[in-house]
């Protein structure tokens, strides 16, 4: 039995597979499965697995594609059959000490639930970011007071949880977990195609205190593309993620939080329907913006859709 399940949803990713694959396999720790869940790739994603000859690595493939990496996750993480649990992404690459420093902070701090760490960023031709993505996450960085002998941090459930209002400071592909929590706090939220990262670590923060390791320890690759229809269905789950935790008897206290989340969201998709000259569909969210929490900018932009010659720079 592995001591780590690697759990890695894979769409159309047979470009970024190697990359992502061998930084796994070139890992300090080995004691590992790598479950990697195909969710109805039509490029040579099959074909680049099949190259692989290592008994740690696992193939999953699915008859139909889900829309997004939840269902896939579920599946993977339901086949596991490590302890711990580490998400991780097709197209990003893990550095090698990643999955040893997680198991070691694991093991040597009982009361957390999981730990995530810091990253890298890259762009598609290989160059890195100077600076790490949490770098400028202050309010993360207000919570780093609680450390371990060996340097670790450990963040209490309610200053995790509350920090999450303020900022999504968990990267996906740094989280390792303990499968068994999973029974407490259930899974991957299905219904949701983007976003359902956050909506976990709300689940996840509520009640159990989580660890963190102030390294970068993968790189995160930032992919491009435009923003179009993907952005206006982002910020429509980031939305649902925010009206769950309303409606799950949230604290008075992170109301107003909850509430001015999900008003930069609405607030989003009408500039781009704006930006896409559909001023009506624009105006309907700007309004739905304010109603959650007004701002004098809504109003502006709202107004400035009756204007013939409207453009977004």
């Amino acid at each position: 039995m592995p001591r780590v399940s690697i759990i890695m949803p894979a769409y159309n990713s047979a470009s970024f597979l190697p990359d992502a694959i061998n930084s796994i396999l070139d890992q300090t720790f080995s004691d590992f499965e790598l479950i990697i869940i195909d969710d109805c790739s039509t490029d040579s994603t099959y074909a680049t697995i099949a190259g692989y000859d290592d008994s740690r690595l696992h193939y999953i493939q699915l008859a139909k594609n889900h829309g997004g990496p939840s269902k896939p996750r579920n599946i993977g993480i339901k086949e596991a059959n490590g302890e711990y649990i580490a998400l991780f992404d097709s197209d990003d690459i893990m550095l090698p000490e990643k999955l040893e420093l997680g198991v070691t902070m694991l093991d040597s701090c009982r009361e957390i639930s999981a730990i995530f760490t810091d990253c890298y960023r890259f762009l598609d031709n290989g160059m890195v970011y100077p600076d790490t993505l949490l770098q400028d996450y202050y309010g993360l960085k207000n919570l780093l007071n609680n450390y371990t002998k060996d340097g670790f941090f450990i963040l209490s459930a309610q200053d995790a949880f509350h920090n999450l209002f303020l900022e999504n400071y968990i990267p996906t592909s740094s989280v390792m977990l303990r499968k068994n929590l999973l029974e407490d706090i259930g899974y991957f939220d299905e219904a949701l195609v983007n976003g359902d990262d956050r909506d976990m670590w709300f689940r996840l923060c509520l009640n159990y205190s989580i660890g963190f390791i102030n390294s970068p320890l993968h790189k995160y690759r930032i992919r491009s593309g435009s923003v179009s229809s993907r952005g206006i269905v982002a910020h429509q789950n980031r939305i649902k993620v925010m009206k769950k935790q309303l409606n799950n008897g949230l604290p008075k206290t992170l109301e107003p939080l909850a509430n001015k989340l999900i008003s930069r969201n609405y607030f989003s998709i009408g500039y781009i329907h704006q930006a896409q000259g559909n001023m009506t569909l624009a105006r309907e969210y700007y309004l739905k913006s304010n109603r959650y929490n007004f701002r004098v900018y809504s109003i502006i932009s709202y107004l400035k859709t009756f204007i013939k010659a409207t453009t977004i720079p």
